[in-house]
C-alpha cells in the first residue's frame, strides 16, 4: 500500500472504501457524466441513500437544484465526488484513473479520506502503459462501479439481464480484459473473488456479451459522450444539458432497479476550469507533489503513456 497521506489507512481495500463512506456525511454525491459514474452514483445512492447534487466532466461541475451558491458549494464540498479523483484539499473521493506520477508522489492537495485502488496498491506511472504484451501489473483495468459494489456489498443483477452486460461493459471492462488479459487476471487476484460474477467471467474469457446489448451500451456511451461530457455549457443549453444526463441517468435506474433519491430538476451553479494536458515526462520524477501544488490543481489523470490531463483554476 502507497503511504500516500498522514492517515493511515486500512489494510484491507473493501474496508478503506467502507472508511471513505463512513467518513462522509451521507447526504449528496457529485458523479462523472458516463455510464461508470452513473452507475457509481446510483449503488452508493441504494447503499446510503444520498442524492446527486452535481455532475463534473473535468472542465465544469454543473450543480442543481439549489439557488443559494453559499449553500451549493458547501454541499458540493462535503459531497462524495465518484469515478473522479479530485485534488481540491477537503473534498472525498472514489476514483480509479492513474494519478501517481512517481511511486513517492504525496499528492498533498488530496483528501485523506479518499480511495483509488492505483493509490491503494502503489500503481504508479513509471510502471504502466506497457501494452497488451505486458505481463507485469499496470495501471486498474475494471471500472469504479465493480469496486464500489464489491466493497458494499451491493447484489449484482441477473447473469441474463440487459443490466448485467452492461455492468460488463461499464468504463469499457469487457474490452480492457480482452485486449490486457494478463493485467486483468493480475487486479482480479488482487482485489476480486468468484462471488464478483461479472469480472469472475471477464477474467476467464468465459464472457459473451449479446450483440444486441453491445449495440444498446454504444448507443448510451455515444449519447452521453455527446450531449453530457463535453457538451458546451452556455446559459441557454443547461437545461437541455440536464435533459440528456435525467434520460441515461432514468433509463440506468430503472435497468438496474436503483432509485434515484431524487431526479435532478434544473442546473443552478456551472463552474468553468482550464484543462492542461501535457506529456508526464515534462515534469521531473519525484516534482509532481510540487507541481501540483504550482498548478493548484483541482482533478487530474495519467491517461495516456504521452498524456496527463489535469483542471486548474477551478474552486469549490
Amino acid at each position: 500500500m502507497n503511504e500516500q497521506s498522514q492517515t493511515a489507512q486500512p489494510a484491507n481495500w473493501k474496508d478503506a472504501v467502507r472508511s471513505v463512506v463512513d467518513d462522509w456525511d451521507g447526504r449528496h454525491i457529485v458523479t462523472s457524466p458516463d455510464i461508470d459514474g452513473i452507475l457509481s452514483a446510483l449503488a452508493v445512492g441504494l447503499h446510503s441513500g444520498a442524492k446527486i447534487i452535481g455532475v463534473y466532466t473535468t472542465r465544469y461541475y454543473l450543480g442543481f437544484d439549489e439557488p443559494n451558491q453559499t449553500i451549493a458549494r458547501k454541499n458540493a464540498r462535503n459531497a462524495l465526488w465518484l469515478d473522479h479523483d479530485i485534488s481540491q484539499p477537503g473534498i472525498r473521493c472514489i476514483g480509479q484513473h492513474l494519478v501517481n506520477h512517481s511511486q513517492h508522489d504525496q499528492l498533498p492537495r488530496r483528501h485523506p479520506v479518499s480511495f483509488n485502488p492505483n493509490i491503494f496498491f502503489g500503481q504508479a506511472y513509471p510502471d504502466s502503459f506497457k501494452g497488451p504484451a505486458g505481463k507485469s501489473r499496470d495501471k486498474y483495468p475494471f471500472a469504479t462501479v465493480h469496486l464500489l459494489m464489491s466493497a458494499l456489498g451491493i447484489d449484482e443483477p441477473q447473469s441474463t439481464s440487459t443490466a448485467y452486460h452492461m455492468l460488463a461493459h461499464a468504463d469499457g471492462a469487457c474490452r480492457v480484459c480482452k485486449k490486457y488479459p494478463s493485467n486483468a487476471q493480475i487486479w482480479y487476484d488482487l482485489m476480486f473473488d468468484s462471488s464478483d460474477t461479472v469480472l469472475t467471467e471477464l477474467v476467464g474469457s468465459g464472457y459473451c456479451v449479446p450483440k444486441e446489448v453491445s449495440v444498446k451500451h454504444d448507443k448510451v456511451f455515444n449519447y452521453l459522450k455527446t450531449n453530457c461530457i463535453q457538451q458546451p455549457t452556455t446559459q441557454k443549453n443547461l437545461n437541455t444539458y440536464l435533459e440528456n444526463f435525467n434520460k441515461c441517468l432514468q433509463w440506468l435506474s430503472a435497468l438496474f432497479q436503483w432509485a434515484i433519491n431524487p431526479l435532478p430538476s434544473c442546473v443552478t451553479t456551472t463552474i468553468c476550469g482550464k484543462v492542461e494536458t501535457p506529456d508526464p515526462n515534462s515534469i521531473q520524477s519525484g516534482k509532481f507533489d510540487q507541481f501540483m501544488l504550482d498548478e493548484e490543481i483541482f482533478s487530474h489523470a495519467i491517461i495516456f503513456h504521452d498524456k496527463l490531463r489535469y483542471t486548474k483554476d477551478l474552486t469549490i
